[in-house]
C-alpha cells in the first residue's frame, strides 16, 4: 500500500495495527485493502482521503482522566496531543466497526468509515459523549497536573 502523504500513511498503518490479530499481518492488510476497495465503489473518490477525513471528523479534542485526590475520584478533562487525537479517533472507528452487523470485517470497516463521513455513525456519538463528559467535569480542571 503506497501512500504518498505521511499523515495518511500514519492513519492506514494505525488501522493495520488495530486490526492485527494473533500476529497475522496479512489478515489485517486484506481487511483494510478490501474495505478501501468497497469505499472506492461506494464513494467513487480516493478512499484514503475519505478515511483521513472521517478520522478528522471523529478526533476528540480532550480526554477524561481519573484522579484520586483526598479520598475521592475526579474525572478531569485534559487536552491531548494531535497524534493521540488521531489514535483515539481510529480506536473509536475500529471498536464501533466490530459492533456492526455486516457479514465481513472489511464491509464493517468500510460502512463505519462511510457513515462517519456522512455524519451518522456511532463513532461520532462516542466522541460527543467524551466531549459532554469533559464539559460536565470542567470544574475539576484545576486538579490536573
Amino acid at each position: 500500500m503506497l501512500v504518498k502523504n505521511k499523515l495518511k500513511g500514519f492513519i492506514i498503518l494505525n488501522f493495520l495495527k488495530f486490526y492485527l490479530t494473533n500476529g497475522n499481518k496479512e489478515i489485517s492488510e486484506n481487511i483494510i485493502k478490501h474495505s478501501l476497495s468497497i469505499l472506492k465503489k461506494i464513494k467513487k473518490t480516493n478512499p484514503i482521503s475519505v478515511v483521513s477525513s472521517s478520522v478528522e471528523i471523529v478526533k476528540p479534542f480532550c480526554e477524561i482522566k481519573s484522579l484520586k485526590i483526598g479520598g475521592s475520584n475526579y474525572k478531569v478533562p485534559t487536552e491531548i496531543h494531535p497524534v493521540r487525537q488521531r489514535v483515539l479517533a481510529i480506536k473509536f472507528l475500529v471498536s464501533n466497526s466490530v459492533k456492526r452487523n455486516e457479514k465481513s470485517a472489511s464491509s464493517r470497516v468500510a460502512m463505519e468509515i462511510f457513515d462517519t463521513f456522512s455524519l451518522s455513525s456511532q463513532s461520532i456519538k462516542n466522541c460527543d459523549d467524551v466531549h459532554k463528559t469533559a464539559e460536565a467535569n470542567k470544574v475539576y480542571i484545576q486538579y490536573r497536573n
